[in-house]
């Protein structure tokens, strides 16, 4: 099988940069050959040649969590400048709270905008902010050397200026950790007992054609007219999007301050304690309940020691203006939050339940180790018009690894998003993971079957405040109901075959869960911003070209649009469908299609706080979830 992943620069001659000293005249040919001409714009001059060492630094580069200085495992075949996904040392985004310093509103206690919180972070001062934040610095370390004579001096710099704009390198002292400048000199005692360095990121990579997230950092020793120097290269680590075969650490919710969303925090809280679900109310939010919306998580990781992990979880807001300022209320130790910053398009594709992710896979021609993420798009013929999500935002995901979101058609949806009708579960017994889908084929077909066996008279939504009063007799002779569910089962088709091409999944790896669909008029406002009416019939539709069909939205709650708790278990909103015989029939058949793959649905009621306001239980909640393995070892 080929690997995708990024393969060392053609011709690098990386095996060739050790702590040996540079001849002078050949430097500038070999920065331009392991790529360090590029940050710098120019080679850097190397003094007198000599054939002793006096520079050697080391970072993790084989990622053990280590850094060796007395062996070659960090140095070997050239580790030591390798900057891949697979191999090379690493270093954080810094962008987490530990000292919980940051704050949230000024001296007249009042909210600060969200361009001021977004300048407040770790990585935003010079200082190392106590114990927790010096374990997000990536260490860097001189080799001892008794031979280093009396009169050496030394210099450490970070290369190339975007680079150095976007980093701290710090100095570890007897008095704790100060900010090291490129002109500050080091002394031939303190490289006689050798030192530590740690470098921090202060953003994260968001633009490669700006800056591609590695740091160069080199060592001069200088003494006698003779110079001694090293390099070594550190990658900055992947910002990954979560997918749901991780596991659940925490499940959120927004806790209004008017409290309008109490109707389904206080039954989640005691579904969370029954099932021993870890559960947070994020509180804060006025007025937006959609929290899926408001923010992507993310986590960045390094190796520690130990065979520990060094991770941070970075929650990407929605490139949506100003929305998400209140998710500035999560940040604190090991959390931070990425604004993309000030924007006019107000447009639902950008939210971020419109942003899922696809867990590690391979077939006949690729393969995604870490996953892929998913984002749904609007093409020209849909009744959303031609619509992209964000450029940046996309932009800034497909730096992380190089490989761009994958682009699915959401564009038939009333609110556009991908977690409308995708929904990935876990693998169980070492299988592979699974694929919920929406089926309205499927739904129709049920009540279909419920009519001709009787039951046509019982109405076809059971909720007392349902929107739509028929019966199931009503609903089954409803010929542009049932043309809307085809359209959606023809949509729905495409991407189960786009998403088998691309992933490899078969049939026996799609569950088909029955959501019913009906038309929604598209008034061209986002249905996901929390000032959209609470009412999905409250907008004045646009007009849509004759023939053509209004987006859609779920008849009843759609039950793809839950929450994976683990392999065992989906919370799903309670369906309030047609009851026969006492059983709702929509609750059973959904309980019956999870079942198939030995799933257990747990039913939620967020008909009047969710449902009527165009989305479910997986829009107004959001989680922080780890993975089994950690990233590198799926690289390397």
């Amino acid at each position: 099988m080929p690997s995708l992943l990024p393969t060392p620069r053609a011709g690098s001659a990386v095996s060739l940069v050790r702590s040996v000293a540079i001849i002078t005249g050949v430097a500038a040919g070999l920065l331009t050959t392991v790529g360090w001409a590029s940050p710098t714009g120019r080679g850097e001059q190397a003094g007198p040649a000599t054939t002793a060492s006096w520079a050697d630094l080391r970072a993790d580069a084989n990622r053990d969590g280590n850094v060796d200085l007395t062996g070659d495992s960090d140095t070997a075949g050239g580790l030591k400048t390798v900057t891949e996904l697979r191999a090379g040392a690493l270093f954080l985004p810094n962008l987490d709270d530990d000292a919980r310093r940051c704050p949230l509103k000024n001296a007249k206690r009042k909210a600060l905008p969200i361009q001021v919180r977004a300048r407040c972070h770790d990585g935003a001062d010079t200082v190392v902010n106590g114990p927790a934040d010096a374990l997000d610095l990536a260490l860097i370390k001189t080799v001892p050397n008794a031979q280093i004579p009396d009169s050496a001096t030394a210099t450490v710099a970070v290369l190339g200026r975007a680079a150095a704009r976007r980093t701290h390198l710090f100095r570890q002292t007897p008095t704790g950790w100060r900010l090291h400048r490129s002109g500050d000199t080091i002394t031939a005692a303190e490289l006689r007992a050798g030192l530590t360095f740690g470098l921090e990121a202060t953003d994260i990579v968001r633009d490669p054609s700006v800056w591609d997230g590695r740091a160069y950092i080199r060592l001069t020793v200088t003494a006698a007219g003779t110079t001694h120097r090293d390099i070594i290269a550190l990658r900055q680590a992947p910002v990954l999007s979560q997918d749901t075969t991780a596991t659940l650490d925490k499940l959120f919710i927004t806790a209004t301050e008017g409290g309008e969303n109490a109707a389904t925090t206080k039954p989640l809280a005691r579904i969370a304690k029954a099932e021993k679900i870890p559960f947070a109310p994020v509180a804060g939010s006025v007025m937006d309940t959609w929290l899926q919306d408001m923010y992507e998580p993310a986590l960045v990781s390094m190796p520690g020691p130990n065979g520990t992990t060094r991770s941070m979880r970075i929650l990407l807001l929605s490139d949506q203006n100003e929305r998400g300022a209140d998710i500035y209320a999560m940040r604190g130790p090991g959390v931070g939050v990425l604004w993309q910053g000030p924007t006019t398009i107000d447009n639902t594709l950008d939210a971020t339940g419109n942003v899922e992710t696809l867990p590690a896979y391979r077939n006949a021609t690729t393969q995604h180790p870490l996953g892929r993420v998913m984002i749904g798009y609007s093409p020209a013929q849909e009744a959303m018009g031609a619509l992209m999500p964000s450029a940046r935002f996309r932009k800034m995901l497909t730096a992380q690894t190089g490989i761009a979101p994958l682009l699915i058609n959401t564009g038939w949806l009333s609110v556009g998003h991908v977690d409308e009708f995708l929904q990935v579960l876990p693998a169980k017994n070492g299988g592979r993971w699974k694929l919920a889908v929406a089926d309205p084929v499927g739904a129709w077909q049920l009540i279909e079957r419920a009519v001709a066996g009787g039951a046509g008279k019982i109405p076809a939504a059971s909720h007392r405040n349902a929107f739509d009063k028929r019966s199931l007799a009503e609903v089954t002779k409803d010929r542009a109901l049932r043309k809307a569910n085809e359209y959606a089962g023809t949509r729905i088709a495409a991407t189960i075959a786009q998403l088998k091409n691309e992933t490899g999944i078969t049939d026996a790896d799609i569950v088909k869960i029955p959501v019913l669909f009906r038309e929604q008029p598209n008034n061209g406002e986002d249905p996901s911003n929390p000032e959209y009416p609470n009412r999905p019939a409250a907008p004045k539709p646009k007009p849509v070209a004759k023939g053509a069909l209004n987006t859609m939205s779920a008849f009843l709650p759609d039950a793809v649009n839950g929450v994976v708790i683990d392999a065992d278990r989906v919370l799903v909103p309670q369906q309030f469908g047609p009851v026969v015989g006492g059983r709702d029939l929509f609750a059973d058949a959904v309980s019956a299609a999870y079942a198939s793959v030995g799933v257990r649905a747990i039913f939620i009621d967020t008909y009047d706080s969710y449902h009527t306001g165009g989305g479910e239980i997986h829009c107004g909640t959001n989680a922080f979830r780890t993975p089994l393995t950690p990233w590198w070892k799926m690289t390397s």
